[in-house]
């Protein structure tokens, strides 16, 4: 940690790093159509990331229906966001918002780019008079 460069932590407290932003218990959809001897993925599949990879090229673990512990690239899968909206998505704005970082208004057209940090919301879109939505 940069302030504190030895800290005793909880487990809770801390989360497993995984390459592209993901962590585990997130939510995945395959993008990708694999079959081997362990299983099938195929492309729109969803799964879960469950954990890191042992296997030398890959960048993490992810569980699907057909392929229990699929070693995947993070390129091979995309974050999956409440109501069925995907990062890159356009949107248009429902609101009139207005703070100290700018203002929505009713029929902004913006778009969705990935997930948020904000507790209560479900992910983050960036509109051009509210770049921080």
């Amino acid at each position: 940690f940069p302030n504190f460069p030895e800290a005793n932590v909880l487990q809770k407290h801390v989360e497993l790093k995984l390459p592209g932003d993901f962590r585990i218990g997130d939510d995945v959809i395959c993008k990708v159509d694999q079959t081997n001897e362990h299983g099938r993925l195929a492309f729109g599949d969803c799964g879960r990331v469950i954990g890191r990879t042992s296997m030398p090229g890959y960048d993490f673990l992810c569980r699907f229906p057909n392929f229990p512990e699929a070693n995947v690239l993070q390129k091979h899968v995309e974050l999956k966001l409440p109501g069925d909206f995907r990062i890159g998505d356009d949107v248009i704005c429902k609101v009139d918002q207005t703070n100290e970082h700018g203002r929505l208004a009713f029929g902004d057209c913006g778009r969705v780019i990935g997930r948020t940090s904000m507790p209560g919301y479900d992910f983050l879109c960036r509109f051009p008079n509210f770049p921080e939505a």
